[in-house]
This record gives structure tokens, sequence and C-alpha cells, in this order.
């Protein structure tokens, strides 16, 4: 999975925690206007790479007709962990629509089986506790509600290549009664 598509997912799954369309979804680091509040902004605190869990495999390319030097894949997997903070904006402060209420529900949400089986290639690894993060601005009092999810995505690297036929091999033989003797050759490693 790829970090487009990794931010593609969270951003559905927040829409529909909440019934929102895309434009009360964000991701903090656009350069667009924010929406009207309510909205949901969200934003990839840090990457966290689990390299040491690094998996490589070879199998057969699904797409090589078997004659175009592609006829295997080499994969390496790399796991991720990302830490993703939702922020809710709201001009309540109480009721449904209250930053506490709505960020409650992301939250409840991301919980769901169903949530889960979603995410497909992501994983939840934690949720932790919404957090109020109310304050006045200007004149007027402004609701907020702050989280962090904890999500482990596995990154694929795949790189077709082909089988090796032959391996040319060359050595050295060294004797005392026969000085150097060098000598080149090739393996047949189609067999």
């Amino acid at each position: 999975m790829n970090y487009g598509a990794f931010q593609q997912a969270i951003q559905n799954q927040v829409k529909a925690a909440l019934s929102y369309d895309g434009s009360k979804v964000i991701w903090s680091d656009q350069t667009l206007d924010r929406p009207a509040r309510p909205f949901v902004e969200l934003s990839v605190l840090s990457f966290r790479d689990l390299s040491h869990h690094s998996m490589h495999g070879v199998i057969d390319n699904p797409d090589s007709d078997g004659d175009d030097g592609e006829e295997i894949l080499l994969q390496t997997t790399d796991h991720l962990e990302l830490t993703v903070q939702t922020r809710i904006f709201s001009a309540a402060v109480v009721g449904d629509l209250a930053p506490m209420n709505l960020a409650q529900k992301i939250h409840s949400f991301f919980g769901r089986e169903t949530t889960n089986d979603a995410l497909q290639d992501i994983a939840i690894v934690s949720r932790e506790n919404v957090q109020n993060a109310s304050l006045v601005l200007e004149t007027k009092y402004e609701g907020r509600a702050i989280f962090n999810i904890i999500f482990r995505v596995a990154v694929v690297d795949t790189e077709a290549t082909t089988y090796i036929e032959t391996a040319p091999v060359e050595t050295t033989f060294t004797g005392a009664l026969t000085g150097d003797i060098e000598s080149a050759f090739d393996i047949d490693l189609s067999e």
C-alpha cells in the first residue's frame, strides 16, 4: 500500500463514521481554506519503520506471458506504523455537533469489526483517548476534540525479473607443481 492509498482509506472511513462528504474531512497540510464547522482535520504525526519485520519472497509473475523477461516477481514487504491525529472543530460545545460527541463517533467507528474489514491492508494498533481541546478564539468559543489512532500497514515493493539461465564462473587454481591454472566456464542453471 502506498501513502496516498493509506490517506484515502482513512479519510473514507472518517467520512463514513459521520456521514460527511469529502469537503468536511481534510488533511492538515493542504493549502486550501478550511471548511465551515463542523469539520475533521487529519494529520499523520509520525512514521515508525518496523524494518525488523521485513519479508522477502519470489513468486511467479501472473502478468507475464513467459517470454518477456519478467517471469518472476521479487517482493519485499516492509511494515510501518503511522500515528494519525484526528482533530474535530465545531462551533457547538454541547449537543450532537459538539466535538467530543463527533470524536467519540469516529473513535467508536474505528473500533468496529466492519471498519477493520473495510480497511483491508491497514491494521488498527491502538486508539488513544478522546480529549477536549476547546478554546476561546477572539470573542467566541470554538469546540475542539482530539485523539490519535495508530495504524500498521504493509508496504510491498515488487520488481519483475527473469530466471538466470547461465552463470559465468572464473577461477584460479594454485598448485605447488603446476603453478596457477586459470579457468572460465558457464554453469547452465536452466535444468
